[in-house]
């Protein structure tokens, strides 16, 4: 999860919520040094809820996707507290697994 509103104190941000794209392309380009040569495919939980930000707008969430793909997210998903919003995007053919045969109890 990348919620900038959760990076309290980080880089010297007083207020993070308010600096989606810092620390949405320095998470990410973290996880991919991170992951390099893995073959992980880096799907980042993106904050869609105005807690500890002043800006946020359907272009708060616009542009943390933006700069997630930017930086090489295939796919996102988005959450609330209350709700959990899977991209309107597909990924890319190669980026799909299988699917686990999970037991119904």
């Amino acid at each position: 999860m990348i919620y900038p509103s959760h990076f309290f104190g980080m880089d010297g941000i007083a207020h993070p919520g308010d600096a989606p794209e810092h620390f949405i392309g320095e998470s990410m380009d973290r996880f991919k040094l991170i992951t390099k040569g893995s073959g992980v495919v880096i799907r980042p939980w993106l904050q869609a809820f105005a807690w500890r930000t002043k800006t946020y707008s359907p272009q708060y969430v616009e542009v943390q996707i933006e700069v997630a793909k930017q930086r090489a997210a295939l796919d996102f998903f988005s959450g609330t507290p209350t709700t959990i919003i899977r991209s309107p995007t597909r990924p890319c053919r190669k980026c799909r697994r299988p699917r686990a045969i999970l037991p119904r109890g």
